[in-house]
């Protein structure tokens, strides 16, 4: 962003400079979103059989529940 500042700074173009920072910055939020799910569906895949036995079935209060 200071880089951005100095930039436009230098030519008086304030608009286009913060334009640039805000598509690279979506670009990488939206390149992070995907890994993440990408990452949460193999996950989730990998693990799906083991769900029951991986979580204990107390409630909140400690007593076992029923399904």
């Amino acid at each position: 962003m200071a880089k951005a500042n100095i930039a436009a700074a230098r030519g008086f173009h304030f608009v286009e400079a913060y334009c640039v920072v805000l598509v690279i910055y979506i670009v990488l939020c939206l390149a992070i979103a995907r890994a993440l799910r990408s990452a949460e569906r193999f996950l989730s895949a990998r693990w799906q059989g083991n769900a029951e036995k991986s979580v204990s079935r107390l409630s909140f209060w400690g007593r076992y529940f029923e399904k």
